[in-house]
């Protein structure tokens, strides 16, 4: 009686005599790797609470890497290229809600807190 394995598309793959379920899989993997790709990372969620406080933290380490530069630790020229890639993380991190208060004043409550936060914390920790 023949035997088969289930492969990721949903298709069956007859073993061979003899073949294990494992060994049937990994002949599987080098006949069809298209098959077996690695699904993408899902999208991150770019609203809300923790886009936010991420997006804030990195804008607030871009703009510890300028202080960096004006105190003389690293070239300005150096500091202001990190700054500029850390805005650019942060914007494609972080994306606000088209709506205002009126129609998600939950939302854009959670926006706003989340975007403080990360300056709101950072001198209380230094403080410590």
């Amino acid at each position: 009686m023949a035997r088969y394995i289930e492969l990721p598309d949903g298709s069956a793959l007859e073993l061979k005599e003899g073949q294990s379920p494992v060994e049937g899989m990994m002949a599987a993997r080098q006949l069809f790797p298209e098959l077996f790709k690695k699904e993408d990372k899902p999208k991150q969620d770019t609203s809300g609470f923790k886009a936010a406080a991420s997006a804030g933290a990195t804008r607030l380490g871009g703009e510890f890497e300028l202080l960096k530069g004006k105190l003389g630790v690293k070239s300005e020229d150096e500091a202001q290229k990190e700054y500029e890639a850390a805005q650019k993380r942060a914007q494609e991190r972080f994306t606000p809600t088209e709506k205002g208060f009126t129609e998600e004043p939950l939302l854009k409550f959670r926006e706003l807190l989340g975007g403080s936060v990360p300056y709101m914390v950072a001198p209380a920790a230094a403080g410590e």
